[in-house]
């Protein structure tokens, strides 16, 4: 297993996890349970390491990308432009929740609202992940970029059925 098997594998993980970690977040809230908050706080972090691990195997995935017949080095470099703001709001979620997880224990009282942040930080984040991912889909899945191809060639969207 190489890097590029790394990024393909793990990039997953960051997209799923903050849409699933936003909700148990907001399910937290409602419920104002503490030991919800904890554990989802605890993800974030876990999901911004994994958004580090993704984003530095992708300068693998890009060489080799680059070498397959029909990769364009702008539907990467989109990916990657997508992919910054996406590691940034993730990381900042994860960093933001470690805070949290301190005031957590400690008891103080700004943890409440602190909480609040992270979810609405870490909902952003998701909404960035999800952008990055769908770019990162374009570079070799033309089924859901704007025309489908296949092996004989370009196939018409008018032609395709419903």
């Amino acid at each position: 297993m190489n890097a590029t098997h790394i990024h393909l594998l793990l990039t997953h993980f960051p997209i799923v996890g903050t849409l699933i970690t936003s909700a148990i977040m907001v399910w937290a809230i409602v419920k104002n349970n503490p030991k919800f908050k904890d554990f989802a706080a605890g993800l974030v972090i876990v999901l911004a390491v994994s958004a580090m691990v993704v984003n530095n195997t992708g300068e693998s995935a890009e060489h080799t990308a680059k070498k397959i017949p029909g990769v364009t080095k702008d539907s990467i470099h989109t990916h990657e432009d997508a992919a910054k703001p996406a590691l940034i709001l993730t990381l900042a979620s994860g960093l933001l929740c470690a805070i949290y997880l301190f005031f957590s224990i400690r008891k103080l009282p700004v943890r409440k609202s602190l909480f609040i942040a992270c979810t609405i930080l870490t909902v952003l984040a998701f909404a960035a992940m999800a952008r990055a991912g769908y770019y990162g889909g374009q570079i070799r899945h033309t089924e859901i970029a704007g025309g489908a191809t296949s092996a004989a060639g370009a196939i018409d969207q008018t032609d395709v059925e419903d």
